[in-house]
């Protein structure tokens, strides 16, 4: 049974994951209440006067920057347009910088990894739904065995830490390259460990217990439990030699979540042109916590132009406590689905609805 989950933001939010309409609020705590910060403190201070710059123009046209998504959205257009406010052009690139590094430094500091025993579990409800997957495994059995998939909009490491610890080989395919007995895990906005090297391109750093105790730190203000840490990777990639020799650039691979997706297209065609392959021959589709922003059509047309194949999809589920964006996804899917009754609301949070979404996956293996 090929089963294929789709992981937005709300999937991390009880990990510690902002949402993205309250991620430049949470990155403004980080801001005042780190004193550790101060390697990070001018990108901070640059990326909320660059929101202040910008209020200016409302009453001629509203953005709702406080959204991450939009505000990082309007700085890709920026670069392209060569405008934002009196910024010339080289300091509109910097911007942008400056943004991706608000949005790591955030990420690193709100997601606190709990140590248990040796190991590193992800904190929230990754720790239950990896034990989900094990057990769809186990109760499914031999005679129809689930084959995993994921494509995921997060930055973050929470689901990628969770597979390892789970023991599940991840595959980014960032190249053709096929690792045997690995699962895709398709970051279709890039991640935190992904590095540009000059040489070779995008390099995913992997993660492995071994890497994990090396470069986990406690965190830096507000908990001083010493088995408490944060996976700051994206910070550290300068610090890191690839393969070839180089070092890699400062700032982690994280792609605007427009149709647009800049000077990345080269470099990512092979993990989109994956996601559509897994979208095509999915039998079960499950989404959770992603919300199918108005910013991200680019996922409308990979999921209408993938899903174009034969194969007989069983389910199409939406995690999601927000009922419009699960009427956002019953509008995707088609008629078709609806009136074969294989479209299935999962209302709710992530943790309350493990259990549910277990028993509607596993429904569909003996039918």
């Amino acid at each position: 049974m090929k089963i294929v989950f789709i992981l937005g933001a709300g999937a991390s939010h009880d990990a510690g994951g902002p949402l993205m309409n309250n991620f430049l609020d949470i990155a403004s705590s980080v801001h005042k209440n780190d004193p550790n910060l101060t390697e990070g403190k001018e990108a901070f201070d640059d990326v909320f006067n660059a929101l202040g710059e910008f209020s200016g123009i409302h009453n001629k046209c509203y953005l709702d920057l406080n959204n991450i998504e939009e505000f990082f959205g309007a700085i890709e257009m920026a670069r392209i347009l060569k405008k934002w406010g009196n910024r010339n052009e080289n300091q509109i690139e910097k911007l942008k910088k400056n943004l991706i590094k608000v949005i790591y430094k955030t990420l690193e500091q709100r997601m606190i990894f709990k140590k248990s025993g040796s190991a590193f579990p992800s904190p929230g409800t990754y720790e239950l739904f990896g034990k989900m997957l094990r057990e769809i495994e186990k109760e499914a059995g031999n005679y129809n065995p689930p084959v995993y998939s994921f494509i995921t909009f997060n930055y973050d490491l929470a689901l990628d830490n969770q597979l390892l610890h789970c023991g599940y080989k991840s595959n980014y395919h960032l190249t053709e390259k096929n690792e045997v007995d690995s699962i895709p895990l398709l970051k279709l906005h890039g991640s935190i460990n992904w590095g540009m090297c000059d040489n070779c391109g995008i390099v995913p750093i992997d993660i492995d217990q071994n890497r994990f105790k090396k470069i986990a730190n406690p965190p830096n203000f507000g908990q001083n439990e010493s088995d408490l840490f944060i996976l700051d990777m994206g910070s550290k990639l300068s610090s890191i030699k690839h393969d070839c020799g180089s070092f890699l650039q400062a700032s982690p691979v994280l792609i605007p979540p427009t149709i647009y997706k800049g000077d990345y297209h080269k470099n990512l065609f092979e993990v989109w042109g994956k996601a559509a392959n897994l979208l095509s021959n999915a039998e079960i589709i499950i989404v959770i916590g992603y919300s199918l922003p108005q910013t991200d059509s680019f996922f409308k047309y990979l999921y209408s132009l993938g899903s174009q194949s034969l194969t007989h999809l069983k389910m199409f589920g939406v995690l999601d406590r927000d009922k419009e964006v699960q009427n956002k996804f019953e509008d995707l899917v088609g008629r078709g689905m609806i009136d074969r009754k294989k479209f299935n609301r999962l209302t709710g949070e992530f943790r309350g609805t493990i259990d549910e979404m277990k028993r509607s996956i596993l429904q569909h293996f003996y039918v």
